[in-house]
């Protein structure tokens, strides 16, 4: 009874599996190489990066602690453990990276920010100190609307950082007024075993 169980789990997975893929090429959209599966496939088991944000809303100041460590790495997928620490409150995730992605989800370093429709403009390359490394980063920065506000900002990435986001700043004013900045602060990667 348990083989059955078991294979019948299987079969549903492999066929819910399929359909994922059927329904992206069925609207269109190719899989793609996955950009933050990229750039944290080339560090290995361990690596950690912490990075802080501040917003600033009216009165209100808030600070996040974030530390992504990469845990599982394979060829399809690897996998994240995101540690958030809020107002003395810690929540830890896993999250799943898959390798390949349908092309609207594979969001590029020089494109907008997620949930931001405007313009982005490269920037000249900056040098930005993580701890005690200095990183070359793309620039970018960007203007538009997000949730019926006018949002501005910047963004410094490099392929060097896991992730790729070094820090960026967010400016938002209308129906939301608000600052946000994002720093890492720290990266940790591992040792070569012998």
């Amino acid at each position: 009874m348990l083989e059955r169980i078991t294979m019948t789990y299987r079969i549903s997975i492999a066929c819910s599996m399929l359909l994922l893929a059927m329904g992206a090429s069925a609207r269109g959209e190719d899989l793609v190489d996955n950009p933050k599966y990229q750039s944290w496939s080339t560090f290995p088991v361990g690596t950690s990066i912490t990075g802080h944000t501040n917003t600033k809303m009216g009165a209100q100041s808030m600070t996040m602690e974030l530390k992504q460590k990469l845990i599982e790495k394979t060829a399809e997928k690897l996998t994240l453990e995101v540690l958030s620490s809020f107002q003395g409150t810690a929540h830890t995730e896993k999250q799943e990276v898959a390798a390949k992605v349908p092309q609207s989800k594979a969001v590029k370093e020089d494109e907008l920010p997620q949930g931001v429709t405007g313009k982005a403009e490269k920037q000249p390359d900056e040098q930005v100190k993580i701890g005690d490394k200095s990183y070359t980063c793309k620039v970018m920065s960007f203007s538009g609307e997000m949730h019926g506000s006018k949002a501005s900002g910047k963004t410094w990435t490099s392929n060097q950082v896991p992730g790729g986001l070094v820090k960026s700043e967010m400016h938002m004013e209308g129906k939301i007024t608000a600052d946000n900045s994002t720093a890492m602060t720290s990266i940790d990667v591992p040792a070569a075993r012998k």
